[in-house]
């Protein structure tokens, strides 16, 4: 990397780093041998010392009736990056407040089409929080199925997120069922004559992930919302509950009849 490149990186345009250099080379010097150098113009090479000069890397003396231009030492530089850090050090907190107060309000974000539908299931892998699912197996969400067990099952438990699921009792989900031990998963399942959900939900941290698999509708939403996203939790808990319920009184009803 050339070092105009450099200075580039640290705070001056182009035309200052070049001019710089070249008075830096030169020594004290008037303008028509900086700006020979430099290659920049006459003419610009004075604005740029201005700018240079309120940077304090550029000042200003005479020698008989010429104006000489003389660079500050390299050192200075490592003076005027401190400076700045301290500054920035100065709001860092206020930046930092700035930041909590926009993360506590509430977002949404719109996905279209299978391939932006998976980058919801991304965002539940990078968020590593416990997953609750309410899924709804159709004709186009069999399109993603592969994906999902090659790719976001094992992500999830490579990252040790246990999924909680709630899913219709039908072939589908029947054969899910049986990987629950080793996909880090586990599944409750209602009938799919009375399942009330055509949409999955997913809940995770503090967001919810609804998504459409209809052919006129095939898109998500994440909604990022601590108030909404326990409400949701909620309402998951009960319908986890419940099916808990019902598979105990199922066990047991068998024991009866059985003795």
């Amino acid at each position: 990397m050339l070092i105009t490149e450099y200075l580039e990186k640290i705070g001056l345009n182009k035309k200052e780093a070049k001019v710089y250099l070249a008075n830096l080379e030169l020594g004290p010097s008037p303008i028509s041998p900086i700006a020979s150098r430099s290659g920049v113009k006459r003419t610009t090479v004075y604005e740029v010392m201005k700018s240079l000069k309120e940077k304090q890397l550029v000042s200003i003396t005479g020698k008989g009736k010429k104006t000489l231009f003389i660079s500050a030492e390299p050192e200075t530089i490592t003076k005027m990056l401190k400076q700045q850090t301290a500054l920035f050090g100065d709001i860092l907190p206020q930046l930092k407040s700035l930041s909590k107060t926009a993360r506590k309000r509430p977002t949404i974000q719109v996905f279209e089409g299978v391939d932006a539908l998976y980058s919801i299931y991304e965002d539940i892998i990078k968020e590593k929080k416990p997953l609750r699912s309410i899924v709804a197996f159709s004709k186009i969400q069999s399109d993603l199925s592969k994906k999902m067990a090659d790719e976001f099952v094992k992500d999830r438990v490579k990252h040790n997120i246990f999924a909680q699921v709630i899913a219709p009792d039908s072939k589908a989900s029947m054969e899910w069922r049986k990987t629950d031990k080793e996909s880090a998963r586990e599944m409750r399942l209602i009938d799919k004559k009375n399942y009330p959900f055509s949409i999955e939900i997913s809940i995770y941290g503090n967001k919810t992930a609804f998504i459409s698999f209809k052919e006129n509708e095939l898109f998500g939403v994440i909604i990022q919302s601590p108030e909404i996203t326990k409400s949701l939790k909620l309402m998951f808990k009960f319908f986890w509950t419940s099916l808990g319920e019902q598979k105990n009184n199922l066990k047991e009803n068998s024991k009866a009849t059985n003795k």
